[in-house]
């Protein structure tokens, strides 16, 4: 198995908004152990374009328009060339693009201009999650590179204990490759949480999934993970103990079946995405990678 890792360029919305400074912030933790490129983007809505304008706007209203555009643009690098003022010379790169970015970003990685994609989230649930969508969730759905979504009030740790889910079935050996991948750089402590079933022994629930993750990973990197079994809903209890304050990292895999039942997938990943107070990694399965 492959993966992107390290990743050497690293693409991030940012519209100058809390969550997409605290991804920012993210993106560049993530970017300095490994020497990788920043490529920050501005997604800008199709209707703030001066493109398709009513014709009854005179010459004077559209160059109007044009240059406060201009002007917007000429804010916003200024004050990224600021906030990454202690990048390395060369590392940062700052595009304009217009879209919706839930579109736009997983379409900017898949022409290859990204290995990872950086996003930040409010968190909304209820009804402010029906009027104002998830855009993290949306990107971390359908994007074919690994999305890293950062809570507005979160920070990323990469030398913190990282948490991975695991249900004993194939798709979660995709997060665990990363997680493996990323506890070797970074020395970071690694958890593999396996949630029981009623009617399984812990103990015997402990023993397959170390058998699982020696099978597939082999025995020197089976013995790099702690195992840790829970018993209750698998949803709750993922949550449950990413909040405890133990970890910096939660990973797991992310696929493109929003309807299946499987804990790991679909709507778990969603609310963790929302809830979570630590940063999460969603990997996609399956997807097509080039070891870095």
């Amino acid at each position: 198995m492959k993966t992107l890792f390290p990743p050497k360029r690293i693409l991030v919305a940012v519209d100058l908004s809390k969550p997409s400074l605290t991804a920012l912030e993210a993106a560049k933790q993530a970017a300095r152990p490994f020497g990788a490129r920043l490529e920050l983007v501005y997604v800008e809505p199709p209707a703030g374009e001066p493109v398709g304008l009513p014709s009854s706007l005179d010459s004077a209203a559209v160059s109007t328009l044009r240059r406060r555009l201009r002007s917007q643009r000429g804010r916003w690098r200024q004050t990224l060339a600021r906030l990454t003022a202690d990048c390395p010379a060369g590392c940062v790169r700052m595009r304009w693009v217009r879209g919706w970015p839930a579109e736009a970003l997983p379409r900017l990685a898949g022409l290859r201009t990204a290995d990872l994609i950086v996003t930040g989230t409010h968190g909304y649930t209820g009804a402010d999650r029906v009027l104002f969508g998830s855009i993290a969730e949306t990107i971390a759905r359908h994007a074919r590179v690994p999305v890293l979504s950062v809570h507005e009030d979160a920070r990323l740790d990469l030398k913190a204990p990282m948490l991975v889910p695991h249900g004993l079935r194939p798709y979660a050996d995709d997060s665990m490759l990363y997680g493996l991948e990323l506890s070797q750089a970074t020395g970071a402590p690694i958890t593999a949480l396996y949630v029981a079933r009623r009617d399984e022994w812990e103990i015997d629930a402990s023993a397959a999934l170390g058998r699982r993750l020696e099978s597939v990973f082999g025995a020197r990197a089976a013995r790099r993970v702690r195992v840790l079994v829970r018993r209750g809903d698998p949803r709750q209890e993922m949550l449950r103990e990413a909040e405890e304050g133990r970890y910096g990292l939660v990973l797991l895999s992310q696929h493109l079946r929003p309807f299946s039942l499987d804990w790991l997938l679909g709507s778990t990943a969603e609310r963790l995405l929302r809830r979570c107070p630590v940063p999460v990694l969603a990997v996609p399965v399956g997807a097509p990678v080039i070891l870095s």
